[in-house]
């Protein structure tokens, strides 16, 4: 699904959730998937958290743009 913004002034709230609610950041591994991904999107694409809590089967974010 794409989402298009329309006010480059606020600030964006975001949730991403795992289909079906599955517990799978219990798991270090996909944890480390996840957080690499992250990583690579603030160096090498400019994505910009101001705050984010990785939770057992959701990430919620705030997002400035």
């Amino acid at each position: 699904m794409k989402f298009k913004l329309v006010d480059n002034t606020a600030v964006y709230f975001t949730t991403s959730i795992v289909t079906g609610c599955l517990d799978v950041f219990t798991r270090q591994a996909y944890k480390t998937i996840l957080l690499d991904s992250i990583r690579h999107c603030r160096q090498k694409q400019g994505l910009v958290i101001d705050a984010w809590v990785l939770m057992t089967n959701h990430l919620p974010a705030y997002l400035p743009l």
